[in-house]
């Protein structure tokens, strides 16, 4: 990813970490890695731990989210997701969450799509 993009992505990444920190969310990780996994986001709200995938876009158009996040970028996340509940294991409930931001046409929009993916036997 280039630098123009690389930033675009943080900009967006941080605008819905601020969002879900304003509705209460507690941040538990930011651009959390195990190569060559990432989740962009890991949040906490009362018994519920979200991994969130952020997808930012520079102007109105965007593809709908099943051609945006697809079968194996979900995979890619369910191992990540696999990867982070063994060095910080959690006992509630897990979902999956997908944001997009919008940036312009102003104001900035940011899309939630709530619990969006369950993984089958969490990939293993």
């Amino acid at each position: 990813m280039n630098s123009k993009n690389t930033q675009t992505g943080l900009h967006g990444e941080t605008l819905v970490a601020n969002y879900l920190e304003e509705k209460g969310f507690e941040i538990m990780a930011k651009n959390w890695r195990f190569h060559p996994y990432e989740l962009d986001l890991v949040v906490k709200i009362a018994e519920i731990l979200v991994f969130v995938e952020v997808k930012t876009f520079e102007n109105g158009y965007v593809l709908p989210p099943a051609q945006k996040v697809n079968r194996s970028k979900f995979r890619s996340l369910t191992k990540a997701a696999i990867q982070y509940l063994e060095q910080a294991p959690f006992e509630g409930e897990i979902r999956f969450d997908l944001f997009y931001v919008i940036l312009r046409p102003m104001p900035i929009e940011i899309i939630h799509y709530e619990d969006v993916w369950f993984p089958n036997n969490w990939g293993r």
